[in-house]
């Protein structure tokens, strides 16, 4: 597993897991807001995924080495560092932070709340606010995706229910299903809910927004590429591992249907990048039937009449997006 500085102390009611991969200039304002929780029985447990930034995060983590577990490992992906954080954790329940976000004071009050006050609830998440790194808010979670209502396996399959991934939970629940798949490098928590669900879990949804979710160029998710092919490998691992009723099947199949829409777009746009006008235009056609964007049909209408110009401002574009992530990057936040 790699270096680990324990705290020393009695077991904490809540462990805390923070696991970095390349966002040093941003972890002391997550650590920071975990220290700052009105709800105090907790313990602190950060793992760094074998982070590119080490040097600097060691000296970001100085101030805080006494009141954090340290776990340094070797690169595993997100789902392996919150692994390694939930063999070691301490305590009854577990809340996920990731290391460029942050919390309210009230959240560990507010979520353990919930799952001290109903014992049938094994998941719980909040509403949040996504902000920009220059700490501009922007539009609340439950604004963007369908939350709440009865959460079910076959609501959150077929995505009429998206479940935010800074969770807290029971942690035996979380080791009783398998903890996270390994495998995935995107689109885990989606696969994990819904084991937990099948299995035969509760999960709730907390209406108060408690999370603050950065927008930033180079997150694991903005890569429409491999967050699709990441969710047609966790339909594949449904079909292969779950039984499923014919309604849950149909759901799946239209789910599948729809990311493969979402793949071909995603390559559509790459291979424009690229120059590749040929596959940008297969690309483009194929996703068509899954969206009823005007952007889709203008940029194909484009291609056709003049293939050279789209994919120019594509790359202008893309090399405007990367410039300000690396301005974003420089730890102003």
């Amino acid at each position: 597993m790699g270096r680990r500085d324990h705290r020393v102390g009695s077991d904490p009611r809540v462990s805390v897991i923070v696991p970095v991969y390349g966002t040093a200039p941003y972890v002391s304002e997550a650590l920071d807001s975990v220290l700052m929780q009105t709800y105090t029985d907790y313990e602190i447990i950060v793992v760094n995924d074998g982070s590119p930034d080490s040097e600097v995060l060691d000296e970001v983590l100085k101030p805080y080495r006494d009141r954090i577990t340290y776990i340094v490992q070797e690169n595993r992906g997100s789902s392996g560092a919150r692994n390694s954080a939930l063999k070691v954790a301490r305590g009854y329940y577990v809340a996920m932070l990731d290391s460029d976000d942050r919390w309210d004071p009230e959240y560990l009050a507010s979520q353990v709340g919930v799952l001290e006050s109903d014992a049938t609830v094994d998941v719980v998440y909040p509403d949040a606010l996504r902000f920009t790194s220059e700490g501009v808010g922007s539009t609340r979670y439950s604004d963007s995706y369908p939350v709440g209502g009865e959460i079910t396996f076959l609501r959150v399959l077929a995505r009429k229910c998206q479940i935010l991934g800074e969770v807290t939970a029971r942690r035996d629940v979380l080791l009783r299903v398998g903890m996270y798949d390994e495998e995935l490098r995107s689109g885990e928590d989606y696969e994990l809910w819904l084991r937990v669900l099948k299995a035969g879990g509760r999960i709730s949804y907390n209406d108060r927004v408690l999370a603050y979710y950065r927008m930033r160029e180079g997150s694991h998710t903005s890569d429409g590429v491999a967050l699709s092919r990441d969710l047609l490998k966790i339909l594949d691992k449904v079909v292969r591992e779950m039984e499923l009723t014919a309604e849950e099947r149909a759901a799946l199949d239209r789910q599948r249907a729809g990311i493969a829409g979402m793949l071909s777009f995603a390559e559509g746009k790459q291979a424009l990048i690229e120059g590749d006008t040929r596959t940008a235009i297969m690309k483009l056609k194929a996703a068509a039937p899954y969206t009823k964007s005007w952007k889709l049909w203008a940029a194909m209408a484009t291609l056709t009449i003049a293939p050279g110009i789209l994919p120019w401002m594509y790359r202008v574009r893309e090399r405007w997006e990367r410039r300000r992530g690396a301005d974003r990057s420089d730890g102003t936040a």
